[in-house]
């Protein structure tokens, strides 16, 4: 039986009870207005990209503890879509 691979999307990690997230967002995909902070939970990393896509962030990266980062995703609805 294999391990799943963590590529940083809720759902296909194997986190442990205090797993920290690492978001990294952009405007329009632009290295100019980029924002990166690490989270102490995955919880708190999803709120922050909620509340940064508000601000007009609308490309996102995350990695789940020292994982890969994830394919870049907008959200969508509240949903993720990735691009």
């Amino acid at each position: 039986m294999s391990t799943p691979k963590d590529d940083g999307t809720p759902g296909n990690e194997q986190r442990g009870p205090a797993c920290s997230m690492l978001v990294i967002g952009r405007k329009n995909g632009s290295s100019s207005s980029r924002r990166e902070k690490r989270f102490d939970t995955v919880e708190a990393g999803e709120a922050a990209i909620r509340e940064w896509s508000l601000e007009g962030f609308n490309v996102f990266w995350t990695a789940l503890g020292d994982g890969p980062l994830s394919k870049p995703f907008d959200l969508v609805d509240g949903e993720r879509s990735y691009i």
